[in-house]
């Protein structure tokens, strides 16, 4: 079926279970036809506020929604002259964009559409929230199953030894002595970023561990939560969430889980600030 022939929700999700079949039968097969199901989780306004209406944040991108049934919409795109996706309201405050376009064409038309419109922004993941994340892949799934975690740290604020004790002699020198030029050697920082791949059983033991001796294992910026079936939904700090598994229903269902599991991370985060 095609995307232009959906007029039901029942025909959207059976538009993107199929392709979900479809696809995942190629990655066994090492050989992809077309792209993924990709989610985009999206944010508007703050908790309390009316949910805004979408169609001009779209019409800013050469977009329009057509409405199908009760919080579902086809994305139709005027540039390409086609359909490039679908636009679900999956929680309050929370639209999801879902495409099946290639990487190279949806990523940055999803971030024009950030970028362009005040009201809009990326569900951001932090390190934090993936911390609980990564808890409830330990906890609704077998340890036999295989899980995946990026890491992605950099300290932007860390000063080198070198670079106090260089200030420190810049600053004892009197207007009389003649400075030297100015060290311009570009000043290196730390820096991770790895993934790793092992079963769950593995990860669960050894991650706490590695993390008390090396904290920037601590900033986890990618992970992967085993399908239902076949496969698993890897999701990305940015909001973005690639389906590789055999189902639609249960990728939606994890999109549900990470939205719900950020919101109660930055509630308990509030609650516990010493401003309350």
């Amino acid at each position: 079926m095609s995307l232009a022939l959906v007029g039901t929700r029942e025909q959207a999700m059976e538009y993107l279970e199929g392709y979900a079949i479809e696809r995942k039968a190629e990655l066994e097969s090492g050989r992809t036809t077309a792209g993924l199901v990709k989610s985009y989780l999206l944010e508007t306004v703050p908790p309390g506020m009316a949910t805004p209406d979408l169609q001009p944040a779209f019409q800013q991108v050469g977009a329009r929604l057509d409405h199908i049934e009760d919080d579902l919409y086809k994305i139709w795109d005027s540039k390409e002259r086609r359909y490039i996706g679908l636009l679900e309201h999956l929680l309050s405050r929370h639209p999801v964009i879902y495409s099946n376009e290639r990487t190279a064409v949806i990523d940055p038309w999803c971030q024009n559409l950030v970028n362009i419109n005040p009201s809009l922004d990326r569900l951001w993941l932090s390190g934090i929230t993936f911390e609980r994340l990564w808890e409830k892949v330990v906890q609704i799934n077998p340890g036999r199953r295989f899980g995946r975690l990026a890491f992605e740290h950099q300290s932007i604020f860390e000063i080198d030894a070198d670079d106090i004790e260089r200030e420190d002699a810049d600053n004892e020198a009197t207007s009389d002595e003649i400075m030297p030029e100015k060290d311009e050697t570009i000043r290196e920082r730390r820096a991770t970023r790895f993934t790793v791949i092992d079963r769950i059983e593995v990860l669960k033991e050894r991650l706490p561990q590695l993390q008390q001796i090396y904290h920037p294992l601590f900033s986890i910026s990618q992970l992967r939560f085993p399908a239902a079936g076949k496969g698993g939904h890897d999701f990305y700090f940015n909001g973005k969430v690639t389906n590789r598994s055999d189902s639609f229903a249960d990728h939606r269902a994890h999109l549900v889980l990470s939205a719900l599991t950020r919101h109660l991370t930055a509630r308990r985060a509030i609650a516990s600030s010493p401003t309350n």
